[in-house]
C-alpha cells in the first residue's frame, strides 16, 4: 500500500471507534481512550493534509511518512482492540451507578492551604526568563532564536538550581491545576481564577518560548472538571454558562498555540494558520527517520526498557540516536514521539503489539480509579488519561515519570502533608 493508503485505514478505524466511544457517552469522563483516539486522528488528519497540500501551504513528498505509515497503521489497530479488550473485562459498571466525590469545603481548605504553589512557580519562571533575556538578548532575532538559546544553553551555579527546582515545583502546580478543575466542576467555571493559575503553572515553559503550555495547562483542567460532574450527578447537569467558559478557555488557548507558531516562524514565511498545528505530526516524521537510519534487525531490542524506563535504564539506542543528530539542532529541538521508543524495544512489528498492552493497562487502571474519592486518586486518574494524549509529541512514560514519582512521595506522606485539614481524612 501507498503511504496515503496506510493513512487513510488508520484514520478510518480511529473514526469509527471514537464515534463508539461517543455513542457510549464515553467523552464524560475523558478516559485514556477518549484522549488518545482523538490526538492521533488529528495527528493523522494533519499528516495526510501535508502528504496531498490540502489545507497547508506545503505539500510533503510520500518519503516523508513512508516508514512511519504502516507503523502507525499496527499501532491504532492495536491501541482500538487494547482499549475495548479493558471494557470488556470491567463491563458498563465502571462508568454507571454512584459516584463518590470530595466535599468541596474541604477541596477548598486544601487550594488555599497551597495556594503558594503555583505562584512560586510563577516567580521562578520570571527569574528564568529574565536569566535567558539579559545572557543573550542581543543574539535574539526571532522567537525562534531565544527558544533555541534557551533549550541549548547549559545552566551553572544558582541558575542551573533554579532550574531544577523549577522543574519539580511546576509538577506540583500541575496537580493544582486538577484539583482546581475538580473543585469548578463540582461548583462553576471561574475563568478568571483558571487563566491566573494556568499562566502562573506555565510560566516556566513560557519562559523558554514553548507552547506546549496551552494544551498541557488546559487539559488536566478539563478532565478533573468532567470527572466531578460526573461524579456530583452526570454530565447532563452541567451548566450552560460553564460549558461557553470552558468552550471559550479551549478557543483562547487552541489560539494562542497557533500565535506562538506564527511568532517563532520566520517573518517572511507564508505558513497558514493550519500548519502551525502541524507540529503533532513532527513525532512522526522522527520516526520514519529513526527507522530509515536503523533498519528493524540491525540492532538488538530494548524489550520494554526504552519505553518505560528510560528515566531509570539507559537505552543504548536512544544513545545512538542522539549520536546520529548531534550536528542537527534542528533535529535535537523538534519534538519525537512514543513511536521510536516502542520500534527500539520490539521492532516495527512487535512494538505496536506492546503498546496494545499499554493502552490495555492504562484505560484498566483508569477505570478502576473512576469510583475513588481519594485526593491523590484523582490526581493519578488525570495524570494517566492525559499521559495518553501526548503519545504523538513524546513519550509519555519519560516525560510524565516525575509525575508518578511525585504521587508516590505524596502518598507515602499524605499524612504528614494534609493530615492537619479539617475533615481529610476520608479522602486520604
Amino acid at each position: 500500500m501507498q503511504t496515503i493508503e496506510y493513512f487513510s485505514w488508520a484514520i478510518s478505524i480511529l473514526v469509527v471507534y471514537f464515534a463508539i466511544l461517543l455513542m457510549q457517552r464515553r467523552y464524560r469522563i475523558l478516559l485514556p481512550s477518549v484522549q488518545h483516539t482523538f490526538m492521533w486522528i488529528c495527528a493523522i488528519f494533519l499528516m495526510i493534509c501535508q502528504l496531498t497540500g490540502h489545507l497547508v501551504t506545503k505539500q510533503l513528498p510520500d518519503t516523508t511518512f513512508n516508514n512511519t505509515a504502516p507503523f502507525v497503521l499496527r499501532m491504532m489497530i492495536a491501541s482500538v482492540i487494547g482499549f475495548s479488550l479493558a471494557h470488556i473485562l470491567i463491563g458498563h459498571k465502571a462508568v454507571s451507578g454512584i459516584f463518590q466525590k470530595i466535599d468541596v469545603n474541604v477541596l477548598e481548605t486544601v487550594l488555599r492551604k497551597f495556594r503558594w504553589v503555583p505562584w512560586f512557580v510563577g516567580i521562578e519562571g520570571l527569574i528564568l526568563g529574565i536569566f535567558y533575556l539579559s545572557t543573550f538578548g542581543s543574539e535574539i532575532v526571532r522567537l525562534l532564536d531565544y527558544r533555541v538559546l534557551a533549550l541549548t544553553t547549559e545552566k551553572t551555579g544558582y541558575m542551573a538550581i533554579v532550574q531544577r527546582i523549577s522543574g519539580h515545583i511546576n509538577i506540583l502546580g500541575q496537580f493544582y491545576l486538577i484539583l482546581l478543575g475538580y473543585k469548578h466542576g463540582l461548583t462553576r467555571v471561574n475563568v478568571k481564577e483558571f487563566l491566573l493559575y494556568a499562566i502562573l503553572v506555565a510560566s516556566t515553559n513560557i519562559a523558554i518560548a514553548g507552547r506546549g503550555w496551552t494544551l498541557v495547562s488546559i487539559l488536566p483542567y478539563v478532565t478533573s472538571f468532567m470527572y466531578a460532574h460526573v461524579s456530583s450527578g452526570g454530565i447532563k447537569h452541567i451548566n450552560r454558562s460553564d460549558v461557553k467558559r470552558i468552550l471559550c478557555i479551549f478557543v483562547v488557548f487552541i489560539s494562542l498555540f497557533s500565535i506562538m507558531g506564527v511568532m517563532r516562524g520566520d517573518k517572511t514565511s507564508t505558513s497558514g494558520y493550519i500548519d502551525k498545528f502541524t507540529y503533532v505530526t513532527d513525532g512522526s516524521r522522527i520516526t520514519n527517520i529513526v527507522i530509515a537510519r536503523f533498519p528493524d534487525g540491525t540492532f538488538q531490542y530494548e524489550y520494554g526498557k526504552a519505553t518505560l524506563l528510560g528515566n531509570f535504564v539507559a537505552s543504548p539506542m536512544r544513545a545512538k540516536w542522539r549520536l546520529s543528530i548531534k550536528d542537527d539542532l534542528g533535529l535535537q529541538v523538534t519534538v519525537s514521539s512514543v513511536m521510536p521508543h516502542l520500534y527500539w524495544d520490539f521492532g516495527s512489528t512487535g512494538g505496536p503489539v506492546f503498546w496494545g498492552v499499554i493502552c490495555f493497562v492504562m484505560e484498566l487502571l483508569c477505570l478502576r480509579l473512576i469510583r475513588t474519592s481519594k485526593l491523590l486518586g484523582i490526581i493519578l486518574l488525570c495524570v494517566l488519561s492525559v499521559m495518553m494524549f501526548q503519545t504523538s509529541v513524546g513519550n509519555s512514560f519519560i516525560v510524565y515519570m516525575p509525575q508518578l514519582e511525585w504521587l508516590l512521595i505524596l502518598w507515602l506522606f499524605r499524612r504528614q502533608i494534609f493530615g492537619n485539614i479539617e475533615g481529610i481524612k476520608p479522602y486520604l
